[in-house]
């Protein structure tokens, strides 16, 4: 009889892509948990704990995601292939995705986070060093470069001795960390305005460990700008709604010490270095792409400014133009 595997995810095409994987297996979806053989739950959902919990209780396997689960992780966990082999598919997984272009591979090594009893932020490591080694060592055979997303912890110190490029998010840096990233030239990400948004409750778990990523944020920004490390712009927005400016962010990195024009800078020549694209993104030259936008007035006296964008041209050719942008 062909194994039966519940698809519990809200992502309606990424549940068509797992279904395909499932198909290709020989196996069949089915909707009743109860007769399941095999589930892959979503996690962060309203009781997605209590249904793990429920299932494995029943001896149903439970494959937990925190966003998206590599297909080749579902076809190994039907299939039934042992660790050392589920390690070479995720190998061939990223060359998969090089070979289909990829400049970059992004790593998750960190999951959720939470605060212990003593008050500390902690983040769940996901990777082994040995794992994100070979990930890195393909990467870098193909001359492509490896994000890691990491908070802190465990989790982010596997990043830098695994080799990574970058460091995404970077929510609490120790000062051993920071002397790290700048002997190995790792480059920082960080994403501090979406942390301000849609705090739970103070007195609840989620509520304590959403104002821990803000106090722990800030202070290792700060630590980071001081001590030299390089550091491109980030946003993470999605985690916020798409329609509230991008350029929030430039405030915050003034807030933590940068200047109004190294926040630009980070969004523009920095960002461009740290992609490897120096000569053509982030700078106003001949040979560069003609990436330009206009504000109504100097945002090296305001940052702020920075959120109205007047005037837009990509690649030499303009996408808007208000009247507020026109030259005077």
């Amino acid at each position: 009889m062909a194994k039966r595997v519940l698809l519990a995810t809200r992502d309606l095409l990424f549940r068509s892509k797992l279904g395909g994987v499932v198909a290709a297996a020989g196996a069949e979806v089915s909707r009743d948990e109860a007769a399941c053989d095999l589930a892959v739950l979503e996690l962060g959902g309203p009781g997605a704990a209590e249904r793990i919990g429920d299932l494995v209780r029943r001896g149903i396997p439970v494959l937990a995601y925190g966003s998206h689960v590599h297909a080749e992780l579902l076809r190994a966990a039907l299939v039934g292939i042992e660790r050392k082999k589920q390690q070479q598919m995720q190998i061939s997984a990223w060359a998969e995705q090089l070979e289909h272009g990829a400049d970059w591979i992004k790593v998750y090594m960190t999951h959720r986070s939470w605060v212990d009893e003593q008050g500390a932020l902690v983040s769940q490591p996901t990777l082994t060093v040995e794992e994100l080694k070979a990930i890195v060592d393909e990467a870098h055979g193909w001359r492509r470069k490896v994000a890691c997303h990491a908070y802190n912890g465990p989790g982010l110190q596997r990043a830098l001795d695994g080799g990574c490029d970058s460091i995404e998010h970077g929510l609490e840096l120790t000062d051993a960390q920071i002397a790290q990233m700048i002997k190995q030239g790792t480059w920082l990400v960080p994403t501090l305005s979406v942390y301000y948004y849609d705090h739970d409750p103070a007195d609840t778990p989620t509520g304590m460990r959403d104002r821990k990523r803000v106090a722990v944020h800030g202070v290792s920004f700060q630590k980071a700008l001081r001590a030299g490390v390089r550091i491109a712009f980030g946003t993470d927005v999605g985690g916020f709604v798409w329609s509230d400016p991008i350029a929030q962010e430039f405030a915050r990195e003034v807030e933590f010490g940068m200047t109004p024009m190294q926040a630009i800078q980070s969004a523009t020549s920095r960002a461009a270095e740290l992609l490897g694209k120096r000569a053509e993104l982030g700078v106003v030259a001949p040979g560069a792409y003609a990436d330009l936008i206009a504000v109504p007035s100097d945002p090296l006296e305001d940052v702020n400014v920075l959120k109205n964008v007047g005037f837009v041209m990509k690649d030499g050719v303009v996408f808007r133009s208000t009247p507020s942008s026109a030259v005077k």
